[in-house]
């Protein structure tokens, strides 16, 4: 049954030494069965193109970072895409569209003064352009709404959609409103009745300067009910894309764990079945989508946000947001702080993947299609299962072991005939670790390139029966045939 410990790759021991095959034995012996039931004729969800997309603070479009020129990073990018890049956060709030030549100066002929800047010229959006068409990525672009005035809005959409052309999908106006307040924006009274009478302002001096524009948001922070929902029932409000935000919780509270980060969400499904009814009630053509959404907020948690832990939270949590109806999440990401970003980088360019990087090219590998039916009867283990029907006959079929030290014998049980499977193992030796991680047995490089050894293989025990052995801290994606 050699073909079983295939699904082991992750464990540290190197197998063909005696030391190693022992362990490998040892694992075995102490697996614990799991009963994983995939029922292909049953959807549960779409996993689509572009379902895991990247956003950044739009500040960095203001520096030499998304370029063609930046190598690893285009290679980054194509690793896992084609996609969805949001460019927006916190600093689109402080950011200043200037067209080339022009003096930022003290005000504007517009009436209001410019806010503290991170300058945005014409030529920042041709080096984007050029990005964009190196990678084949398209753009959720942010407009400045807490500090800005319509006129400089417009004026910056109608550039930004002559440059940008077919990879400009929507514009995302503002960057979580529910927070103006909190944040000093906008008075201790602001409501969503103020945001909406300020954020359909802009929306029809954009139109004017646009008339094809479609338009995002309201890329609420945490308030669904207060913000998210009702922009997308406001009438006339011509929401193309409704966004929310994602973080399970504060990065700078000791009991944002791993532990935690692993355990299900309780307000999660509550979540997605109001925005996918919200979406499907008032006809909102893109749906709606995790616009920005990581870990935990305020950069994360040292030491959990950048470990492998992390990528099997950005695994499940994707497949669980697309199950719910999502057309997809974008990890925020930026820097090189212990904190959160699938890419590292030092501002100017790219440094190379980080864990929830390997995360978002695991899911790569699954494809996309139609989500099926799992049921899982895991006991008190940490395990999750999940399957894609793709466009041929075969099913993807992911585990994920959460366990830091358990290891399961996973018994897969389908509805059709298979004799057998491909296996793509993920894993490190801890759930902690932030270095030492393998995608079928190979690291990324620095620009994303990945030389996998030959994947595994498992043969059918039965006509409709699978039996694998899952590491601990390890996912593994099995391809039926």
């Amino acid at each position: 049954m050699a073909s079983r410990t295939l699904g082991l790759a992750a464990l540290p021991p190197v197998l063909g030494s005696a030391r190693g095959e022992a362990a490998l034995e040892r694992t075995r012996m102490a697996a614990t069965t799991v009963v994983v039931t995939v029922r292909a004729a049953t959807s549960s969800g779409q996993i689509v193109p572009g379902q895991a997309g990247l956003s950044y603070e739009k500040a960095k479009l203001g520096t030499p970072f998304f370029s063609e020129s930046n190598a690893t990073l285009v290679g980054l990018f194509r690793g896992v895409g084609p996609s969805l890049l949001r460019l927006g956060g916190n600093s689109v709030d402080e950011c200043v569209f200037v067209p080339d030549g022009a003096s930022l100066g003290n005000g504007s002929s517009a009436g209001a003064p410019l806010p503290t800047p991170g300058v945005i010229t014409p030529s920042d959006l041709e080096r984007l352009r050029g990005f964009l068409d190196a990678t084949g990525w398209q753009v959720l672009y942010g407009i400045n709404l807490g500090q800005n005035t319509a006129a400089r809005a417009a004026l910056e959409a109608r550039v930004a959609a002559q440059i940008l052309g077919e990879h400009l999908v929507a514009f995302e106006l503002g960057n979580e409103p529910d927070l103006f307040s909190a944040n000093g924006l906008r008075a201790p009274t602001y409501r969503f009745e103020d945001y909406l009478a300020e954020w359909q302002g802009m929306q029809t001096a954009i139109r004017l300067a646009v008339p094809k524009a479609l338009f995002s948001g309201p890329a609420s922070s945490y308030d669904l009910h207060g913000f998210s929902l009702p922009l997308a029932k406001a009438s006339g409000s011509g929401l193309a894309l409704l966004s929310q935000h994602y973080y399970r919780a504060n990065g700078e509270d000791a009991t944002s764990t791993l532990e935690l980060l692993l355990s299900p969400d309780p307000g999660l499904p509550g979540a997605l079945t109001s925005l996918a009814r919200a979406v499907s009630d008032a006809g909102t053509a893109l749906g709606f989508r995790y616009t920005e959404a990581n870990s935990f907020y305020h950069g994360g948690r040292p030491g959990v946000s950048n470990s492998f832990g992390a990528a099997l939270w950005a695994i499940e949590f994707l497949f669980e947001t697309a199950r719910g109806g999502a057309s997809g999440v974008n990890f925020h990401g930026g820097g090189h702080t212990a904190g959160y970003t699938p890419i590292a980088d030092d501002d100017l360019v790219a440094l190379g993947p980080r864990p929830e990087y390997y995360a978002m090219r695991f899911v790569k590998e699954v494809g996309v299609g139609r989500l099926v039916q799992t049921e899982i009867e895991a006991g008190r283990l940490n395990l999750a299962a999940y399957a894609v029907r793709g466009a041929g006959a075969s099913l993807s079929v992911v585990l994920l072991n959460k366990e830091p030290s358990r290891a399961a014998r996973a018994i897969l049980r389908f509805d059709e005939n298979v004799s057998g499977a491909e296996l793509l193992s993920f894993g490190a030796a801890t759930l902690g670790e932030h270095e030492k991680i393998l995608l079928a047995g190979a690291a990324l490089g620095q620009d994303g390139s990945w030389n996998p050894p030959r994947l595994g293989s498992v043969s059918s025990a039965a006509p409709r029966h699978l039996e694998i052995d899952l590491a601990p801290a390890s996912a593994l994606l099995v391809r039926t045939r």
